[in-house]
């Protein structure tokens, strides 16, 4: 048997069989999400702008299913710029980029939360100069604060972290609601 942890919130979106539709992102803390479909069966789509298809993985109403969500990816982020509409940030030393090109991403900030954002794009991925002697990896973010801000983010903040998210897209064969957490699973799913 086996036992679910939640993680994070629990959300819905409406089932509806005239067309798609998407909740608000999550950050991704776990590997697998639990969805139930209530009074109708549901076409899911996972993913940074996802749509629910006919050719969908299909939930009968009134069931459950677990889905894999693939690996959590987290980073400490040790500066953040801005540079017209995207935001720059850069990653921990020696750590590489765990993100790529069109990943999205959410970045909280515990001590300077102006610089907060959800669910952005990753455009580019600089590569590491391994001759140079700042050897971190930079992320271009197609992020639009709309207003300067003029207090630096500190490249010692230990704070910040950068980790992908996600949205769920329902596509229904009736009207119903999509019930989705994330959760930790234990003994056979």
């Amino acid at each position: 048997m086996a036992v679910h942890n939640p993680v994070g919130i629990g959300t819905t979106i409406a089932i509806v069989a005239s067309g798609s539709l998407a909740g608000a992102a999550l950050d991704q803390q776990s590997n697998t999400l639990r969805v139930t479909a209530v009074t109708a069966g549901a076409h899911i789509g996972i993913g940074s702008f996802p749509v629910g298809y006919t050719t969908s993985y299909y939930i009968a109403k009134d069931t459950s299913a677990l889905l894999s969500l693939g690996p959590v990816f987290s980073q400490r982020v040790t500066g953040v710029t801005t540079s017209g509409t995207n935001t720059l940030l850069t990653l921990e030393e020696g750590g590489g980029s765990q993100f790529l090109v069109n990943d999205a991403v959410s970045f909280t900030s515990n001590n300077a939360e102006w610089w907060n954002f959800s669910h952005k794009i990753v455009t580019a991925v600089s590569a590491v100069d391994f001759s140079a002697a700042d050897q971190r990896v930079i992320l271009t973010v197609d992020n639009d604060y709309g207003a300067t801000i003029s207090t630096a983010w500190a490249r010692n903040n230990t704070q910040g972290d950068l980790r992908n998210s996600f949205k769920v897209a329902a596509l229904g064969d009736g009207s119903g609601t999509l019930h989705y957490q994330q959760v930790q699973v234990t003994g056979d799913a």
